[in-house]
């Protein structure tokens, strides 16, 4: 089994940072009480905490660090190769959509 490569692991790190960076610089400016869920019109149906605004940062690193896991640990089952070159696309496409997402819903969270 391969070591990680944290040259490339370094993007990631990147990525997963962002969010948390965000919403603790806009900490002080949210409301006490923030959107946490939406109908399929886009209309606010729950509220929460606004400690809720780092749920996603999280998962997105529990995801991160699972994918990851998962492909160094099943490397010598299914494959080196494929499983190398899948997993690090799917970190890939699962860490900005969720950074973005992240970031999408502190936005939504300022404005209400």
């Amino acid at each position: 089994m391969k070591s990680i490569n944290y040259k490339a692991e370094s993007f990631f790190l990147l990525l997963l940072i962002i969010p948390f960076i965000y919403c603790a610089s806009v900490w002080s400016t949210l409301p006490t009480t923030i959107p946490t869920h939406f109908d399929s019109l886009g209309n606010i149906d729950g509220w929460g905490d606004k400690i809720y605004i780092f749920m996603l940062p999280i998962i997105n690193i529990l995801m991160y660090l699972f994918l990851l896991w998962f492909a160094n640990s099943n490397a010598q089952k299914i494959g080196n190769d494929f499983l190398r070159k899948n997993f690090y696309k799917l970190r890939v496409i699962n860490t900005i959509l969720i950074s973005a997402l992240a970031l999408g819903f502190v936005i939504v969270a300022q404005l209400a």
